[in-house]
Parts: structure tokens; C-alpha cells; sequence
């Protein structure tokens, strides 16, 4: 479970929790800022939620998608929920 993997810090997990907040329903994705994720983090930086989100990704609770279409943003795909990993 998230709560208890040691690999994560404090700013990377409440990151987690924010994008797990966005994703509505069944929906295991979203797009988001990392300003916004920030704020609902608690006050983090956007670089620092940039940080948090590529340590996501390299753990495995998340996969980025960047849409060469669009100027900014990415879509943020979550692998895994607070409760355990989506089947």
C-alpha cells in the first residue's frame, strides 16, 4: 500500500492523493496542473510536484502521457490507487 511503502516521501504521497482525488469514478485519468496539484498538496511547488510525479512514475503508481498536440500539460494515468494497485 501506498500509506506504508517507506520509498515515498511526504510530498510525493499527498501528490498521490491529489491525483487520485482528480480522477473521476472508474476514470483512472486526468489533467491537472502542477500548480494545482500543489495547492491541493498542501502549499508544494510546482517543482516540486514535478519531482514528486517523476518519482510516482519511476515506482510505478503512475504513467505520464504527454500529448504533442497540446502547448502544456500532460495526462496523468494512475497504475495504482491508495487501496492497491488497479487491476
Amino acid at each position: 500500500m501506498a500509506r506504508r511503502d517507506r520509498r515515498l516521501g511526504h510530498r510525493d504521497f499527498r501528490v498521490l492523493c491529489s491525483i487520485e482525488g482528480r480522477c473521476w469514478g472508474d476514470q483512472r485519468d486526468c489533467w491537472t496542473s502542477n500548480r494545482t496539484l500543489g495547492e491541493e498538496s498542501g502549499g508544494i511547488g510546482p517543482e516540486a510536484v514535478r519531482r514528486a510525479i517523476r518519482v510516482l512514475e519511476r515506482l510505478g503508481y503512475l504513467r505520464v502521457e504527454v500529448d504533442p498536440s497540446k502547448v502544456r500539460g500532460s495526462r496523468l494515468i494512475l497504475l495504482y490507487q491508495l487501496k492497491g494497485p488497479i487491476a
